[in-house]
């Protein structure tokens, strides 16, 4: 079921704080996590060395000023699909080099939901950027216990790669009472990358290193995972997921691309 929250505004204070690596976006994390209702962080993807993993962390909470209003913005549209090659190494690490050079090293404003909430909204059509080959966007959780060694890990192996985008996150997740839902109690990490031949393999080795810590990826998202690796990562709940689809005579019946695949 869907369970609506109450709020007294439109608007989030919002603290946006940047951080020079993975290690210390972790500490920042934890450190906001009992007093910041929300927390999001974007990473470099293409930096490696001491600084891996550095980026500008963003902790907010509603505001209480009651000020209730619904706005549209007038947003950009970009027309049509770029040229494949617009997505690149070179113009990743650009982009990724001034976002970071660019920020406040801490400043405090006020955001309207959607700006904070859906940033990408602001560009109509986004997607074109990346070309007709399109994107794939790969989102895993880790346990909080090994989180940081996994998303470190899955880091290094991105960053190495030079595949990353300018799309890359990381936020912490509490676990959802869904059967085969993805959240559990831990972090998890996000990261937009240019469809290319090189990609699979690269995000086949992401898997192992999921599995090895005991996460999972994002089903809503995943549109390559193998059948083996999905009962990996999901074996807690597949048993009676299974169980329930005997009981309601449904085995025959439920089906999807995704299910076939996965099977």
């Amino acid at each position: 079921y869907l369970q609506l929250k109450r709020i007294s505004s439109s608007y989030v204070d919002v603290e946006t704080i940047q951080f020079s690596n993975l290690e210390e976006l972790f500490s920042l994390q934890r450190e906001s996590m009992n007093s910041y209702e929300y927390l999001f962080s974007w990473l470099d993807s293409q930096n490696e060395g001491k600084s891996m993993g550095r980026g500008i962390l963003q902790r907010a909470n509603h505001c209480t000023n009651q000020n209730l209003q619904y706005k549209e913005k007038r947003r950009f549209s970009v027309p049509f699909n770029l040229p494949s090659y617009t997505v690149n190494r070179f113009s990743v690490a650009t982009f990724n080099y001034l976002n970071y050079a660019t920020a406040t090293k801490r400043r405090k404003s006020k955001l309207y939901l959607n700006d904070f909430f859906y940033p990408l909204d602001g560009i109509a059509n986004w997607y074109r950027i990346y070309g007709r080959k399109g994107f794939i966007e790969y989102q895993a959780v880790v346990p909080s216990d090994s989180a940081y060694e996994a998303i470190f890990e899955l880091l290094k192996k991105i960053t190495k790669s030079k595949l990353g985008s300018a799309i890359a996150a990381v936020k912490p997740l509490t676990k959802s009472d869904g059967l085969i839902s993805f959240p559990i109690d831990g972090f998890t990490l996000a990261v937009d990358f240019a469809y290319s031949e090189n990609l699979l393999p690269l995000l086949d080795q992401l898997d192992r290193i999921v599995i090895a810590n005991g996460g999972r990826v994002y089903l809503a998202k995943d549109a390559r995972l193998s059948g083996k690796s999905f009962k990996q990562m999901y074996s807690n709940s597949l048993e009676k997921w299974e169980l329930i689809r005997e009981k309601y005579q449904v085995k025959r019946n439920f089906t999807s691309a995704m299910f076939n695949r996965l099977q």
